[in-house]
């Protein structure tokens, strides 16, 4: 059911992260590249699918297209579901789990009665090529399986990764509101940081800007942490996995990695428990001698260099009395900016527009992107001496 020739799939990503998902997919060879709505199509063989899990840092999944076709109704979902060679892809003792969109189709409304009917089907079809069946398990299935239906179009997909590609591992612990260790990498890759400038978080919180920065700098492809902790991708458990053939994929990518940074990456959080998380969550990734942390106000940080970058993501303040703390946090924050950092530049994901404003720093540009449910601003700020038009 998946070939050996060129296989066509659909990277999933949060809304705003299009453009960088087409970048990377781009400069790992992939064919036919296209963005989506939340995701970017593609061609390429299975090197370039696993290169996709292995590599990508904004990218959520990794599906493959086994099938398009048309569903009328019930019977002929069913129908053209039992049909496929499922044993090919996988044991009648593993672990599936469908999960479908359905939009505007005549007879089938609900996506539970589809989850069912392809279940259903491939449960059938076990059961009479071989006298047992895959069981479902919704949390963590060996091979999860997707359907899209829009009108009676259909298109089949299978996951190739499992879990979402932003669980790396290294973050056990976190905080409230935490920080996607996709949004954090595409932060970075915004800010145009490729390892050679200087960095420094003063918000860091349990460091995963830190974290995803030193991945970048020293070239540590982020799937890697996965295949390490034995969690992998789902495309490992594949009857026809080429073991040996995907094994000099990863070996070749291990040889990339840098030693160490070329330049400080500094992070800084007033609270001693969470930076000490951040440290733990550091040395999970490989990364802890590459991060200097340090026990600090964001408004006493101070530049390593007389540039560099600083990325940052400050606290969301959700509660009333949190929030005007928070507001008055910013407004100091901005005068260190204003006094400190000149010649950085600096990139802020605030969860309120208030705080941008209350900062009263021009943005040369702004982004709206989604951290989980929360709608935040991306902003860049050029700092200067003295004013703008100086």
């Amino acid at each position: 059911m998946i070939t050996d020739g060129l296989l066509e799939m659909f990277a999933t990503c949060d809304t705003g992260l299009e453009e960088l998902l087409r970048e990377e997919l781009e400069s790992l060879g992939a064919q036919q590249v296209q963005e989506g709505f939340r995701g970017v199509s593609f061609q390429g063989p299975r090197s370039i699918m696993w290169r996709a899990n292995l590599c990508s840092r904004v990218a959520n999944r990794i599906l493959v297209r086994l099938r398009t076709f048309r569903v009328e109704d019930r019977p002929r979902l069913y129908g053209a579901i039992i049909k496929l060679p499922w044993e090919t892809l996988l044991r009648y003792d593993q672990t599936i789990a469908i999960d479908s969109s359905v939009h505007e189709h005549p007879t089938l409304h609900s996506f539970q009665l589809v989850n069912q009917v392809v279940k259903d089907a491939i449960c059938d079809r076990f059961r009479k090529h071989c006298g047992m069946r895959p069981s479902v398990d919704r949390s963590e299935p060996d091979i999860p399986i997707h359907i899209r239906l829009e009108g009676e179009r259909a298109q089949l997909f299978v996951d190739t990764s499992g879990a979402r590609l932003h669980r790396r591992g290294y973050r056990t612990e976190a905080g409230k509101a935490p920080l996607r260790e996709t949004l954090a990498s595409a932060m970075l890759l915004w800010s145009g940081y490729d390892g050679s400038q200087h960095l420094i978080d003063p918000f860091c919180g349990s460091g995963t800007i830190l974290i995803e920065a030193a991945l970048i700098a020293r070239r540590i492809a982020p799937g890697l942490l996965r295949l390490r902790d034995g969690a992998g991708f789902a495309f490992q458990r594949w009857v026809d996995h080429p073991v040996d053939t995907f094994q000099r994929i990863e070996d070749e990518l291990r040889e990339h990695v840098l030693d160490d940074v070329p330049a400080k990456i500094l992070g800084a959080d007033i609270h001693p428990g969470v930076l000490a998380r951040a440290q733990r969550n550091a040395e999970r990734a490989w990364v802890r001698p590459c991060v200097q942390l340090a026990s600090r106000d964001a408004c006493a940080t101070r530049p390593p260099h007389p540039t560099g970058l600083l990325v940052t993501n400050p606290p969301y303040g959700e509660r009333l009395g949190e929030f005007e703390q928070l507001m008055d946090l910013m407004s100091e924050f901005a005068t260190t900016l204003k006094h400190e950092y000149s010649g950085w530049t600096a990139h802020i994901l605030m969860s309120d527009p208030r705080l941008l404003k209350q900062m009263g720093l021009k943005p040369s540009r702004k982004r709206v992107v989604h951290n989980g449910p929360i709608e935040c601003r991306f902003a860049t700020i050029q700092l200067y001496a003295g004013s703008r038009r100086t």
